[in-house]
């Protein structure tokens, strides 16, 4: 009977928490001069409210030349088309680094892309490449 019941209670933990599971992942890659970037993005729950999120943007920039590069994701929010941009932290010259990008985000009421910069002058960054990252958060 307590490997019954402990089997029910297994099954039960298993189909409310499948329920609320956080939204598919979707792959990226993009790329400007002579760096690259590639790796995930996905939608995550982040409140008590249904509208509560964050959209992720994780992976690696890679740089291929001599030049500084960074990844930077840019998030449009609705209504009032509002824009915040995350970027990574800047390498310089040929090697890798991780990139962990997060924005909070009003669930159904966002849209996203990355790409990969090289660092302005006066603060900024040349961009191109721009790839969209919005994963169904329905």
């Amino acid at each position: 009977m307590r490997r019954l019941t402990a089997l029910v209670a297994t099954a039960l933990l298993v189909l409310i928490t499948a329920g609320t599971a956080d939204a598919a992942s979707k792959n990226w890659t993009t790329r400007y001069n002579g760096g690259s970037a590639t790796g995930t993005a996905h939608y995550e729950t982040a409140g008590p409210h249904p509208y509560d999120g964050k959209v992720h943007a994780d992976g690696t920039l890679t740089v291929a030349d001599s030049g500084c590069y960074f990844a930077t994701m840019e998030v449009m929010h609705f209504p009032g088309a509002w824009i915040s941009h995350q970027n990574s932290a800047t390498r310089c010259g040929p090697g890798s680094i991780p990139v962990n990008l997060t924005e909070v985000v009003a669930r159904g009421y966002w849209s996203g892309s990355v790409a990969v910069c090289q660092p302005a002058p006066n603060g900024g960054g040349w961009c191109d490449n721009w790839v969209d990252i919005y994963v169904d958060d329905k």
